[in-house]
């Protein structure tokens, strides 16, 4: 919670708020008994309809508040259907979105602090800390290590 809202980043801060509320709630005499998960997840159509939401928007702020209301679900809800669908929480889902639009736009040569906007970046650094974070390499990194691979480059 203290990294998103460090780094501005509503989407990873409402998940990071609801796995809190999910913890402390999952201690209580109201969770599940044991040997019982949670079944289910979104239907296709929702989560294909949350999906194109989430590539239209990449260049700015994706709230949870929002996802859920596409979806007609709580935030709550929303939060731990989208898990059990995707394997991952709708903001480590976005960011990893956001990471393949910067992968493609580094390829097509695109300055950096142009790429950070369009995929949602606040800045260049920012996207640095997230491309590093997801890919283990800065974006000049990915972008030297594609050079080789240029058509400039072979003829």
């Amino acid at each position: 919670l203290a990294k998103a809202i460090h780094q501005g980043d509503t989407l990873q801060g409402e998940a990071a708020m609801l796995d809190l509320t999910m913890a402390v709630l999952g201690a209580g005499p109201w969770r599940l008994p044991e040997g019982r998960a949670l079944a289910g997840g979104l239907a296709p159509r929702k989560l294909r309809l949350i999906a194109d939401y989430a590539e239209a928007h990449l260049d700015g702020p994706i709230r949870l508040r929002d996802l859920a209301a596409l979806a007609d679900l709580s935030e709550f809800h929303l939060q731990r259907s989208f898990r059990a669908s995707c394997g991952v929480s709708p903001h480590r889902w976005v960011l990893h979105r956001r990471i393949i639009r910067a992968r493609a736009l580094i390829a097509a040569g695109m300055p950096l602090a142009q790429i950070a906007a369009a995929c949602g970046f606040d800045s260049q650094s920012h996207l640095t800390r997230g491309f590093r974070a997801a890919t283990g390499a800065t974006p000049g990194q990915y972008r030297a290590a594609l050079a080789p691979l240029s058509p400039t480059r072979l003829s």
